[in-house]
């Protein structure tokens, strides 16, 4: 052993390198072995001997480097390194893989790209859901949605047995309306034959007689009826309202009676109307329709449940600024946290003299970001508070 070891030294001495290596490995000085192998460009060789030794991580360096992208991967995905082995995976075109990886890695917009890749779409559109790439999620499902069935569902309704097709669909629509591109959302929905959905979303639209005809089939006149209104089309929505309660009158009384029949959504329309907006504001909270809600709240003066409201649809930038303004701090902070406002949080937090809580967010802030030097400065402050 040690013979091997001085041939392998004095031909290193010469720059035979290749043969030093060679007499490193028959001498058990892998390592050097490696760092001749790589100085010769001979990765190979030095892929093997580190894969022989378990240092997997340099073993898969190697591979890469002479383009065995799939081994890499392997080899990284055993040691755990999940976001390097995705890389691999994906330059080896496989996607499968790679998207798996990448779900361990927590990149979730890259999984979906990679599930995309291999035509795997519903699970692509499942992430880039969850990735809140909307738009993406849309295709995706509705190139699913043709998968399940490419060739009965092109016309009419898609069919109550039809349940996956109807699922993926369905997910297709929601997408839609978040990226919002509300008139396909209404489309889609119209196919499934959820013609309340389908048209309010015609309704939000612009396409008020598309609307109607959906309002129609669903047998919900009260929502016709609001559509008509308006539009200033007063004898149609008189006559439904006639149909309806037996009686027309005035915004306020239409509100009275959908109240009586719980139909807290219509009501909420008509007291809108009338410009009750505390009443309205309540009826669409029953509904769940958080948004209007707080807007008619705050239509109404009633700031502290406009907040509630804007929380609970998800609008944190507008809620925390209403916290702000009634001097709610706590819940300003925390929903200037969610929103990845920090810097208001901080400046919050800077008020209180919790110069810490204060210094944590700043450090969170992008050095991207637009108001960086608002943020530095904020920094400065906390620092010298903190001495």
């Amino acid at each position: 052993m040690p013979d091997y070891i001085k041939k392998a030294r004095k031909l290193e001495r010469r720059k035979e390198y290749l043969r030093a290596a060679e007499y490193y490995v028959l001498g058990g000085e892998h390592e050097r072995a490696i760092e001749l192998f790589v100085k010769e460009n001979l990765y190979l060789k030095a892929a093997k001997i580190s894969e022989r030794l378990g240092k997997s991580n340099q073993a898969a360096e190697y591979y890469g480097k002479i383009g065995d992208y799939s081994h890499a991967g392997d080899l990284l995905k055993e040691a755990g390194d999940t976001f390097q082995a995705a890389l691999m995976f994906k330059r080896a075109h496989r996607y499968r893989d790679a998207a798996e990886m990448f779900d361990r890695s927590g990149v979730i917009s890259e999984s979906a790209r990679m599930f995309e890749m291999e035509k795997s779409y519903r699970m692509a559109a499942e992430r880039y859901l969850k990735a809140g790439m909307f738009r993406s999620a849309a295709i995706c499902f509705e190139r699913a949605a043709d998968l399940e069935s490419p060739l009965q569902h092109a016309f009419g309704v898609a069919k109550a047995e039809d349940s996956d097709y109807r699922k993926v669909l369905y997910l297709a629509a929601e997408s839609w309306a978040k990226v919002p591109d509300i008139l396909k959302a209404a489309g889609i929905f119209e196919k499934l034959g959820e013609w309340e959905r389908a048209g309010r979303y015609y309704e939000k639209s612009g396409e008020a007689e598309k609307a109607l005809k959906c309002y129609d089939q669903s047998g919900k006149l009260e929502l016709s009826i609001g559509l008509m209104k308006k539009l200033n089309q007063h004898e149609r929505a008189a006559k439904l309202m006639a149909q309806q309660s037996g009686k027309a009158g005035d915004p306020l009384k239409a509100a009275q009676i959908a109240d009586q029949q719980k139909d807290y959504a219509t009501a909420a329309e008509f007291y809108e109307e009338a410009g009750e907006f505390g009443f309205a504001a309540e009826r669409y909270e029953k509904i769940s329709d958080y948004l209007l809600a707080a807007e008619m709240y705050f239509k109404a003066g009633n700031l502290r449940k406009a907040a509630q409201m804007y929380e609970m649809a998800g609008n944190y930038e507008t809620a925390a600024k209403l916290y702000d303004d009634l001097g709610i701090v706590k819940t300003a902070i925390k929903l200037h946290v969610k929103n990845k406002n920090y810097p208001r949080a901080a400046r919050l937090y800077l008020d209180q003299k919790e110069n810490e809580e204060a210094l944590r967010l700043l450090l969170r802030v992008p050095e991207d970001h637009p108001s960086k030097e608002t943020v530095r400065r904020l920094m400065a402050i906390c620092y010298f508070r903190l001495g």
